[in-house]
């Protein structure tokens, strides 16, 4: 028998977050919880078939330093 494990408002909210614009805790609490991880991991890989077909673009970090 499996556990169901529901998924809060903030875990959510945490799933579509930028990996880089989340909190330690927050990043803690994404690895700590598969359900989550499995969302946030889905929303990565779409925003990366979005992306990839209009050109890779460096961030504006990158190009300073070109």
């Amino acid at each position: 028998m499996s556990a169901v494990v529901m998924n809060t408002a903030a875990d959510i909210t945490i799933a579509t977050k930028k990996l880089h614009d989340m909190t330690i805790d927050e990043q803690k609490q994404l690895y700590g919880n598969q359900p989550t991880l499995n969302v946030y991991l889905a929303n990565l890989a779409r925003r990366v078939r979005e992306e990839v077909p209009k050109g890779y673009r460096l961030p504006k970090s990158m190009k300073q330093i070109q």
